[in-house]
């Protein structure tokens, strides 16, 4: 039994600190302060294909990745209810599936705001006056 909660706790301790990280990461991707450069970002052809669309992509996804780490940290608290080991663990899974599929969305919406600025900026370079 106590070898259980220890175990609870410290899943519980590592899903919380996961959601600060990317409460962390979302301001920081909100103020722009990713360069292309740095490990951390959404890296696809759109995002990597200026520093426009990069930015327009971070700041867009900022709000999720926030949502995620909420999440994520809703999934270490729900360890620490007094329920069965079996309910916490199906718990934990499902909204531990939630966050992922946040992340994913963050990934999603970040790639679509870079085309959509990069769609913006083709038709600035190829407008051409008629005659």
């Amino acid at each position: 039994m106590l070898a259980e909660w220890i175990g609870r706790i410290v899943v519980a301790g590592g899903m919380g600190l996961s959601g600060v990280l990317l409460i962390i990461l979302g301001r920081y991707a909100a103020e722009d302060l990713f360069d292309r450069k740095d490990l951390a970002g959404i890296r696809t052809a759109n995002t990597l294909a200026s520093e426009e669309a990069w930015t327009a992509a971070h700041i867009r996804a900022s709000r999720p990745a926030k949502v995620a780490g909420g999440v994520t940290i809703l999934a270490g608290a729900w360890l620490l209810l007094p329920v069965s080991f079996s309910t916490a663990l199906t718990g934990l899974v499902s909204i531990t599936m939630v966050a992922a599929a946040i992340v994913g969305y963050c990934f999603l919406v970040g790639d679509r705001a870079a085309a959509k600025v990069l769609s913006k900026s083709e038709m600035r370079d190829c407008d051409v006056k008629q005659p």
